[in-house]
């Protein structure tokens, strides 16, 4: 898993996500497993490339954003693996880039009108001091599979 900032609270409730259900498999992610990053092509890249010349071997990657995994999927051709027969990737956010990258990239998609009616209808509520307010929504994502996970992707 290639992460995002530390600091923020996605990162935080993506990483705490996936590692509970891992553990709730009975798999516990060794430190070698979760590799920090910042959200950004370039520095996933980057991290992916230290990861290889480390020998972490891995089947799978999720970046916790499309970007990241678009710079996982750039390191793993750098490296001579096959995306998905060799490594299967999955980003998050579902941003356009997730269907140009090669392969296209499987993704969770947030339903980003919905979140951005959601804010404004907290921070109205929020405005109006309305007490019944709610302090958060959770809203339902999806996942969208491309070719980086799916196995009749031609390679």
């Amino acid at each position: 898993m290639v992460t995002g900032p530390e600091e923020y609270g996605c990162t935080q409730e993506r990483l705490g996500g996936f590692v509970d259900i891992y553990a709730q498999a009975g798999i516990e992610l060794g430190p070698r497993s979760i590799i920090g990053s910042d959200f950004l092509f370039d520095s996933a890249r980057s991290a992916v490339v230290q990861a290889l010349a480390d020998g972490v071997e891995f089947d799978a990657v999720f970046g916790h954003n499309d970007p990241t995994a678009a710079g996982v999927l750039a390191a793993l051709h750098e490296a001579g693996l096959r995306i998905p027969r060799d490594v299967a990737v999955v980003g998050f956010d579902d941003v356009e880039l997730a269907s140009y990258t090669y392969p296209a990239l499987t993704t969770i998609r947030q339903p980003m009108r919905e979140m951005g009616e959601a804010a404004a209808r907290l921070l109205l509520d929020h405005v109006r001091r309305s007490p019944e307010a709610a302090p958060s929504r959770i809203i339902p994502t999806s996942l969208v599979i491309r070719g980086s996970t799916s196995v009749t992707s031609p390679n």
